[in-house]
């Protein structure tokens, strides 16, 4: 008979809180039984997750993050000077003449 692990025995292999480990297993990203109300993951099922997982992961940052946090910053940066030149009539206040 296989020992099934609790979803703290989940949490703690993965290094993650007891919540992220309930929302792997209800988003069905680690397969696990029900007995009763208490949720149960099988060893095999963990490692299979892990090994998936790892699989993916490349050493960087995300280039897509990276690239939608310039946007926003592009964005607001355009939003700011906007606001800058209806303020101010279009003169620039920074030059010294």
């Amino acid at each position: 008979m296989t020992t099934l692990l609790s979803v703290s025995d989940v949490a703690k292999h993965l290094k993650v809180c007891k919540m992220t480990a309930y929302r792997l297993i209800w988003a069905e990203k680690i397969p696990a039984v029900r007995a009763g109300s208490q949720v149960r993951v099988r060893p095999s099922d963990l490692a299979a997750y892990l090994k998936k997982s790892q699989s993916g992961v490349r050493g960087g940052p995300n280039p897509h993050r990276q690239t939608s946090r310039l946007l926003a910053a592009l964005a607001l940066a355009s939003a700011a000077n906007r606001v800058t030149k209806s303020v101010t009539g279009g003169v620039n206040s920074d030059r010294t003449e």
